[in-house]
């Protein structure tokens, strides 16, 4: 992924994710996807979801994601 001119001249940049961005990478996951969790499969439970959502961070973090910064 590349980011445009505009947005770099506005601050932005990508940064490799690390295993410290576990945390957030759950906080994203648990925002966008619990309501539909809750409707579809009965309840959004924390520690499945977490042992769920770090199992798919470890295996991807270092080919599939990027963390958008801005200002550093």
């Amino acid at each position: 992924m590349v980011l445009s001119q505009g947005l770099t001249d506005k601050g932005f940049s990508l940064s490799a994710v690390s295993p410290s961005d576990l945390h957030d990478y759950i906080f994203i996951r648990k925002h966008c996807y619990q309501k539909y969790v809750d409707e579809y499969f009965g309840g959004w439970v924390d520690n499945v979801q977490v042992e769920m959502n770090t199992s798919a961070f470890n295996q991807t973090m270092a080919t599939c994601f990027q963390k958008i910064m801005f200002s550093g």
